[in-house]
């Protein structure tokens, strides 16, 4: 229901205001609106990509974080299966690309190689080759300088 107030402002002509009231409701689609806002604000800053580091001669597992998933370069945490903790970057390449016909542009990229260098702190290094969709999940292999190897799953 609406009401219909009339008021009078000084040196100007009568004026008529559509009064709403206050429905519980109408309440709740403020907050809904306000709620999907701020989670389409978020998912633009949360492009962290969690995955896991499998050791292939260990039934145990290690997590990798690659922090800005969807760019073309960035960096990247884990932890191996041990607890050691080791920091790097990363770095891609398109594999499979869908071509422009008139302008020979990039039109999208179905996939992308890349190549995460991380250094540890036993002084190691570990070495992961993968390869990732358009939307950041992927797969590949990893080796480090003891000789251990892992696959990676994200």
């Amino acid at each position: 229901m609406v009401n219909v107030a009339t008021r009078a402002a000084p040196n100007t002509a009568w004026c008529f205001e559509m009064v709403r009231p206050h429905t519980y409701w109408a309440s709740a689609l403020k907050y809904a609106a306000g709620f999907c806002a701020l989670a389409a604000l978020s998912t633009g800053c949360a492009t962290a990509r969690e995955g896991y580091l499998y050791d292939a001669q260990a039934p145990r597992k290690g997590s990798l974080v690659f922090q800005n998933a969807n760019a073309k370069s960035g960096s990247v945490v884990a932890v191996l299966a041990d607890g050691e903790h080791c920091t790097g970057n990363f770095n891609t390449v398109p594999a499979e690309v869908q071509m422009d016909d008139e302008t020979r542009q990039i039109d999208r990229e179905e996939s992308q190689t890349g190549l995460a260098m991380l250094e540890c702190n036993a002084r190691h290094i570990v070495r992961c080759g993968f390869q990732r969709d358009y939307a950041g999940a992927g797969y590949g292999h990893c080796s480090d300088t003891t000789g251990h190897h892992f696959d990676l799953y994200f």
